[in-house]
């Protein structure tokens, strides 16, 4: 089985993209719309993972319909600080259940590895959809994660990433390791172009 690649093509996102990899953008506005993107890309993450569940109230002369949405978890994992920062408050405020966790990584003798004084996973997440969130896809970095993911989870159904950008040759070394999951992104560079 192989890797399943979602892009974004609203024109919303595509017109931010654009704007985005100019190189004249001052960081204010890069940071507003990195956040932009990011709830664009959250939103389709989580679009089918949240559950809708109608609570119906009868009264005497009519009926009262209510939408609830269901209790199960959302952990979110996000290696770039910067990231994390911009997009907690505006996505914990949109999406209910959902937790961000800044992972801290070190690149130590050729390898990405967890700093364990900044380890902020969760003790359990059994049964939760989690999301994995990077500006730009590097497979060794995300690999890291899943694997200290997996220790706490065992399986890895329901784990996505999301990726601002992606290049080509990134996807297919994600696909070697991993090749279950699924990478929403809003553009997929040529690997010539960087």
């Amino acid at each position: 089985m192989s890797i399943n690649i979602y892009t974004l093509k609203h024109p919303l996102v595509l017109n931010w993209i654009s704007y985005l990899i100019n190189p004249s953008l001052d960081k204010i506005n890069k940071a507003e719309l990195l956040n932009k993107l990011a709830i664009a890309l959250l939103y389709e993450v989580t679009r089918k993972s949240i559950d809708v569940r109608n609570l119906y109230i009868k009264y005497l002369d009519f009926i009262n319909e209510i939408y609830l949405i269901s209790g199960k978890k959302i952990h979110l994992f996000c290696s770039d600080l910067t990231i994390s920062q911009i997009i907690t408050k505006d996505v914990t405020n949109l999406i209910p259940n959902l937790t961000v966790y800044p992972v801290i990584l070190n690149w130590y003798n050729n390898l990405w590895d967890i700093i364990p004084n900044y380890q902020f996973f969760p003790e359990t997440i059994q049964d939760n959809n989690i999301i994995i969130f990077e500006e730009e896809l590097h497979a060794f970095k995300v690999s890291t994660i899943i694997k200290n993911i997996l220790i706490r989870k065992g399986d890895i159904n329901n784990i996505q990433i999301c990726c601002i950008t992606c290049t080509h040759h990134e996807l297919e070394k994600l696909n070697n390791q991993y090749p279950n999951v699924h990478v929403y992104t809003a553009t997929i560079i040529n690997n010539y172009n960087i």
